[in-house]
């Protein structure tokens, strides 16, 4: 079969099959993924299960096992069991020391200019990263980022003051006010009607946010990263773990991701069209931008755990918010 129709029939068995997969024992998350064997790429597209934990077939009730394929138009597509560590937004269910290493880690510098890659926050949040500087099609230049950094999960209002650093990072009102809450994408909780986006804008001035993004330069422009290849090779740059690299593990990825009370959270939202790679982030690198090997923005980080990292389309993003990635301002 033909690589682009090998692809679409794993999307047509992903869409068709997703809902009765994730009500499966475990199944916390589903995309479409290489099949892997041994450790090893077999190359075949497949369905992707992502579990916490493999159990073996003869502990598995009845019915309760992923099938070993599913059927699809003129034919079947296989799947594949991946381990994951539950999924969080922000990234990583901390504990007391991981939250106190991450505060004393990371870029917590005041930036006039400030860059992707830079401390953010509003005055309802705690901590996070601006993933770049946008133009608003509304006229006007903004930092994009998460709602949860941004918005406060829902709670913030427009006008909210933002601060560069962040609160947690030892920003205040008004010397580190950079601009306010434009506006956001709100996030809906507990339903299996799917979220797309947790992203939200600033307002700035032109003068004091840059296209650039730190360590890496500036973004070539914008594509779907649900069009990257499988196992692409991509990059990121957050306020706590900095430059780090990566690989496309899925994508159309659909599953819970868990928002923790304990972080001011409202629990498990449904989320589609995700782009899932290896770890990447710490807690603090919400809202950093994901980049191809060509530069290109691909993705906004807004979740995962310490095996995996958890992205929303750049496009989707990009029309949630009616913005543009430019190539300069």
């Amino acid at each position: 079969m033909a690589r682009s129709n090998a692809f679409d029939a794993a999307k047509q068995a992903l869409h068709a099959h997703a809902s009765s997969l994730l009500t499966l024992y475990n199944v916390s998350a589903v995309g479409i993924g290489m099949k892997v064997r041994g450790e090893q790429s077999t190359g075949e597209l497949s369905v992707k299960c992502f579990v916490p934990r493999k159990i073996p077939s003869n502990e598995l009730l009845p019915g309760a096992m992923v099938p070993a394929k599913l059927g699809v138009s003129g034919g079947y597509v296989q799947t594949d069991v991946e381990e994951m560590q539950p999924p969080t937004a922000p990234p990583w269910l901390i504990d007391p020391y991981e939250y106190r290493f991450a505060l004393a880690v990371g870029n917590k510098e005041r930036l006039r200019p400030f860059s992707g890659g830079a401390s953010i926050s509003s005055i309802r949040s705690l901590i996070g990263t601006t993933a770049c500087a946008v133009l608003d099609k509304f006229g006007g230049v903004a930092a994009l980022s998460c709602n949860h950094v941004l918005d406060a999960l829902n709670r913030g209002i427009f006008g909210d003051p933002v601060l560069q650093p962040a609160i947690d990072d030892y920003g205040t009102l008004p010397s580190d006010r950079i601009g306010f809450l434009m506006r956001w994408q709100p996030i809906v909780f507990g339903s299996p009607t799917g979220n797309l986006v947790d992203a939200a804008i600033a307002h700035v001035k032109r003068g004091d946010i840059t296209p650039f993004i730190n360590f890496v330069g500036m973004p070539a422009g914008a594509r779907s990263g649900n069009q990257l290849k499988l196992g692409s090779r991509v990059v990121k740059v957050g306020r706590t773990t900095a430059l780090t690299r990566g690989f496309v593990t899925a994508v159309h990825v659909k599953g819970w991701i868990n928002y923790p009370p304990i972080l001011g959270g409202a629990g498990p939202a449904f989320f589609e069209e995700q782009i899932v790679t290896t770890a990447m982030a710490g807690f603090g690198d919400s809202g950093s931008l994901l980049l191809d090997e060509d530069l290109n923005a691909v993705g906004l980080l807004f979740g995962g755990s310490s095996t995996h990292t958890f992205y929303n389309d750049i496009v989707n993003v990009q029309e949630a918010l009616g913005i543009l990635i430019p190539r300069n301002l």
